[in-house]
């Protein structure tokens, strides 16, 4: 007797093992079909070509840009090369929308994800810029095709000049440098930042901040 109720226990547990192993993979399986599915639809989409379409458009616009700094190197900064190896490459980070380099050329300008998320007036958006000194073209490019918002953080420079009066309402300015929470009295932490402006959330985060930008976002990690 007790041999059978062994051998009845171990085919019980047999065939829940195997029925486990049936839903284990019939979901999987489901969920392959769904992710195959989906990936024909947008290969198949109006969606898909549109974008592609876009991408298109952004890139020669980006491709004239560079071209106009290399018949005539004379024209910018003779301490710094007319182009950088990166400008000719698009940023590694993996995004569903489009990927755009907003700025001048070289040194300034910043990649960006999904930026015509933020070129309507009815999607307004918070921006952080945390390193400006006399570069404003990744300011000034924002704030003339999107509707953002921009907080300015720079301790090297007393203000930021060159922006349209017309734009000037949307930028604010503070004379600090990005820190951490053991830096001195002319740093503020992105934290701190956002409680002086009273904001729960950021859209864009600009940092251009000399190589602490490590040590800050190791900070940001445990902050948030």
């Amino acid at each position: 007797m007790k041999k059978l109720r062994s051998f009845r226990i171990t085919i019980g547990l047999g065939a829940v093992i195997f029925l486990w192993t049936c839903v284990l993979y019939y979901s999987y399986y489901n969920q392959e079909t769904d992710q195959l599915n989906n990936y024909r639809n947008a290969c198949s989409s109006e969606h898909l070509k549109d974008s592609l379409r876009k991408a298109e458009s952004i890139y020669k616009k980006y491709q004239q840009k560079r071209r106009s700094l290399v018949p005539s190197p004379e024209k910018v900064n003779p301490w710094e090369p007319p182009t950088y190896p990166y400008d000719y490459f698009i940023a590694a980070f993996t995004c569903p929308l489009s990927v755009r380099r907003v700025g001048s050329i070289g040194d300034g300008g910043k990649w960006i994800c999904g930026l015509e998320l933020f070129q309507t007036k009815s999607s307004p958006c918070i921006l952080y810029s945390f390193g400006i000194s006399t570069e404003i073209s990744f300011e000034l490019e924002i704030l003339k095709k999107t509707s953002c918002t921009i907080f300015a953080y720079d301790a090297s420079i007393d203000n930021i000049s060159g922006i349209p009066p017309e734009l000037q309402h949307r930028i604010h300015f503070t004379q600090k440098f990005l820190g951490t929470e053991n830096s001195p009295e002319e740093f503020i932490t992105l934290k701190k930042a956002m409680e002086l402006n009273g904001h729960t959330h950021i859209d864009i985060l600009k940092l251009d901040v000399e190589g602490k930008e490590y040590e800050v976002m190791d900070e940001l990690i445990t902050q948030f």
